[in-house]
């Protein structure tokens, strides 16, 4: 289809083996590249409820921002675009690790950011066809929620979590 957006199929080691249109992507999974952005408020994190309607897992918990690294682009430049088209405003961000998923109903390589500057949710312009709504939670509460109802969360969300919190720490060991 002319116009479509294009997506690399990648390898273990995140290199480009194939390049597809979206559309394909529905059709056959694949590995692929994603960016997300957990973004942070003094101590807690701000996630994001996605819209009741949003495939894959509506009605979930969600990090905040996040969708596929398109053909060309870097992951962060894929986390800049996606923070603009989701909650509409623009703030500086550091990758903290990347994570990858080979499950059969999805393959991507994350990679995870957060950032490194002071936010003010409020200036959020959510594009609530991707979420209805934003919270922030203490890494603690989201642990316990993720225990007592882990399937109001998107199956990725808890490792991610994982490795938000090792930033955290290691942010903490590093002062």
């Amino acid at each position: 289809m002319i116009g479509e957006e294009m997506i690399d199929e990648i390898d273990f080691d995140g290199k480009v083996i194939a390049t597809h249109p979206r559309s394909y992507f529905k059709e056959r999974i694949f590995l692929h590249r994603a960016s997300f952005i957990m973004p942070k408020v003094g101590s807690k994190i701000i996630v994001g409820m996605r819209a009741k309607e949003k495939y894959p897992f509506p009605d979930r918990w969600s990090c905040l921002v996040g969708g596929k690294v398109m053909h060309g682009e870097s992951d962060v430049e894929a986390a800049k675009r996606e923070m603009l088209e989701e909650i509409g405003c623009a703030f500086s961000i550091e990758k903290i690790g990347e994570v990858l998923f080979d499950l059969e109903e999805f393959k991507l390589l994350i990679s995870l950011f957060t950032n490194n500057e002071v936010i003010d949710v409020n200036k959020f312009e959510l594009d609530t066809s991707e979420i209805q709504y934003v919270k922030e939670f203490s890494v603690d509460d989201l642990r316990t929620m993720l225990d007592k109802n882990p399937e109001s969360f998107t199956p990725t969300f808890k490792t991610l979590l994982d490795k938000f919190s090792e930033y955290l720490e290691n942010e903490v060991n590093a002062k």
